[in-house]
């Protein structure tokens, strides 16, 4: 949902990394009993521990104080920018269902929902109308693709996955599961970046 906005000022990008921690504290801090243990192989210190465990406890003023930087975020982001780049009320009610839900679901089932479809869903969406605008890709060979190099990736998942439970410690499977995905976002994130930097210059968005 991000997409439609400048992210190239200051504003724009404080915008997006609020958003962003917003979305993420909502997945994680509800349940962060569940977290920490995800966390043993990274050998944390008590301390770090203790902290982890406090931000659970304050889970529920964390998240409100996040809520209101993030409307004090979009009231500056809307003050420094065109009516064409201003969130709308769509983008406000998927927002506060999207959050709803978060809160609500469990951890892993959370935040495979919201990473890999959710986000997954309308990043593929842009992807396609990208490399299909023009005639730069055909559908069929964008499908080859994504099946190919989805199956590479599936298969890297189930054996790094596999290796954790194995080779570690069954509790850590799912660690090793969590840093694959986010392996995988390294060079998504450069591809999107460019790709909307195109998009927004082509709708005249600075």
């Amino acid at each position: 949902m991000i997409r439609q906005f400048d992210t190239s000022s200051w504003t724009g990008k404080w915008f997006a990394f609020v958003y962003g921690l917003l979305l993420l504290s909502i997945i994680l801090l509800p349940h962060i009993d569940e977290v920490i243990p995800l966390l043993a192989g990274l050998r944390l210190s008590e301390g770090q521990l203790d902290i982890l465990r406090q931000l659970g406890e304050w889970c529920g003023i964390i998240l409100l104080l996040l809520l209101l930087l993030f409307f004090g975020s979009t009231f500056v982001y809307c003050r420094q920018h065109r009516a064409s780049t201003l969130p709308d009320a769509e983008f406000l009610i998927f927002l506060t269902a999207l959050c709803i839900l978060l809160y609500c679901l469990p951890l892993l089932i959370g935040f495979t929902f919201y990473f890999v479809i959710w986000h997954s869903v309308l990043s593929l969406s842009d992807i396609v109308g990208y490399l299909n605008k023009e005639g730069r890709q055909p559908y069929k060979t964008i499908l080859h693709h994504i099946i190919f190099y989805s199956s590479i990736a599936l298969v890297g998942l189930l054996l790094l996955a596999g290796g954790g439970w194995v080779l570690l410690d069954g509790r850590l499977s799912q660690t090793s599961f969590l840093l694959a995905l986010a392996l995988l976002t390294v060079p998504h994130m450069n591809v999107m970046h460019e790709m909307y930097n195109v998009l927004r210059n082509a709708k005249g968005i600075k």
